[in-house]
């Protein structure tokens, strides 16, 4: 998932829990607590750009101040972004009410629009100032203007996961997995991992990339109850033949004070997804021996584009 981090410009701002810096707000207008508002792949999965907007408030009047970028994800900023690497400047008119200014050094640009006639003229170049300021800030985080043409590309592509499994067998039960969830967006898994198509790509990628959180499994036995924690490596495969899709990963053991499962031990987790039903999801634990093979299997895999 791609993290937006704002560098600093010159002056004075207001920086939130985001990373994302708004610039301070004209005289006699206050700032939105909720400043800054995002919406990007994270709040949309195979979104390729990300705007970030400020508000700026004053008695009932409520002014935004937005800046979008195309992120170094998209592989062609010409084709559906359009805005950036050049000169287009819409300047202040009483009729349109329209700032909007675009960077010349990569493909993101920023603007505010008054239609309901809500800024007094004495504070137009004022919003006018900090609509380039958040311009300048989040240009260095968008995608370069050169875009090469002449060369194959090496296509990078994110994608989020989740899985439950619960086994269940005489005087054994083991229950773990990741979180379908992330923190702010019930909808989002919270783990993900990039893959890497070559020039002559087919339905198997490779896995070059993994972000996801220790993730504990709890074994109950005849001698009670214990503790496996998992932690992911980079690899190995990631296979997408509709209706199925294969994940394969590196996976360690982090702590564990169960017998059958030594800290610093590897292995790989296999997950299973049926695209057409969720019944023929599987998970296969390939560590600590034979623990994880045994008894019934019930499974869920969740595998989404970011």
């Amino acid at each position: 998932m791609h993290q937006l981090e704002v560098r600093a410009s010159p002056g004075p701002f207001v920086v939130h829990h985001s990373g994302v810096a708004c610039p301070d707000p004209p005289s006699g207008w206050r700032p939105d607590v909720a400043n800054p508002s995002i919406y990007g792949p994270v709040q949309n999965p195979g979104q390729n750009h990300e705007a970030i907007t400020c508000t700026y408030l004053r008695q009932r009047d409520s002014i935004q101040v937005t800046a979008e970028v195309a992120l170094p994800s998209d592989l062609n900023p010409l084709d559906d972004f359009y805005y950036g690497c050049g000169s287009r400047h819409e300047t202040w008119g009483a009729a349109t009410r329209l700032y909007l200014v675009e960077s010349r050094k990569s493909w993101s640009y920023a603007e505010f629009a008054d239609p309901d006639r809500e800024v007094p003229a004495g504070d137009v170049t004022a919003f006018e100032t900090a609509t380039r300021s958040l311009l300048q800030n989040v240009q260095p985080l968008a995608h370069e203007c050169r875009i090469n043409t002449t060369t194959p590309t090496t296509v990078r592509q994110v994608y989020l996961f989740a899985f439950e499994l619960l086994l269940k067998a005489p005087d054994f039960d083991a229950f773990g997995g990741i979180s379908s969830a992330s923190a702010g967006n019930s909808q989002i898994p919270s783990a993900s991992f990039t893959t890497v198509a070559g020039i002559a790509a087919t339905t198997t990628f490779r896995v070059v990339s993994v972000a996801a959180p220790r993730t504990t499994l709890t074994i109950t036995d005849s001698r009670g109850t214990h503790t496996v924690l998992l932690d992911f490596d980079p690899g190995v495969s990631f296979s997408h033949r509709p209706p199925t899709e294969v994940l394969r990963l590196n996976v360690r053991i982090a702590r564990s004070d169960y017998a059958g499962c030594h800290v610093g031990s590897t292995g790989t987790v296999v997950l299973l997804s049926g695209l057409q039903s969720s019944t023929s999801s599987r998970v296969e634990l390939n560590i600590c021996g034979s623990t994880f093979r045994r008894g019934s299997e019930r499974a869920t895999v969740e595998i989404v584009p970011e």
